[in-house]
């Protein structure tokens, strides 16, 4: 499952591009998140996210040891363009540590205002 927010200043709204995906062990997966400034200045802001596993043994324990992130727009800061809307990709792989009764990751991304330089 994938959810998305933002802090309460911050006037990017963040949304996922699927609410939830079907992935086994191992393959590939490529989804999105998307970003819009409503705002008339360009915004720069930055995601944090945590990854926590569930099911018939496991609940919300931290699952990013088990996560092979190959692309995520949590990795760098991104100015949001006023009144724009930008795709925000995220690749990766479920590694076969995963533990045995985990049926769900939740992918957990709050996007947070980087203060300007200057």
């Amino acid at each position: 499952r994938f959810v998305a927010g933002e802090e309460a200043a911050l006037p990017v709204d963040l949304a996922r591009a699927v609410p939830s995906l079907r992935v086994r062990v191992g393959e590939p997966v490529l989804t999105a998140y998307t970003a819009y400034n409503p705002a008339m200045k360009n915004i720069k802001g930055m995601a944090v996210h945590t990854v926590t596993m569930h099911g018939e043994v496991r609940s919300g324990l931290d699952a990013l040891e088990h996560i092979n992130l190959v692309q995520c727009f949590c990795f760098n800061e991104h100015t949001y363009p006023a009144r724009q809307r930008v795709n925000l990709p995220l690749s990766f792989t479920i590694r076969n540590t995963l533990p045995e009764g985990v049926n769900t990751l939740i992918f957990n991304y709050v996007l947070v205002r980087v203060p300007e330089q200057g």
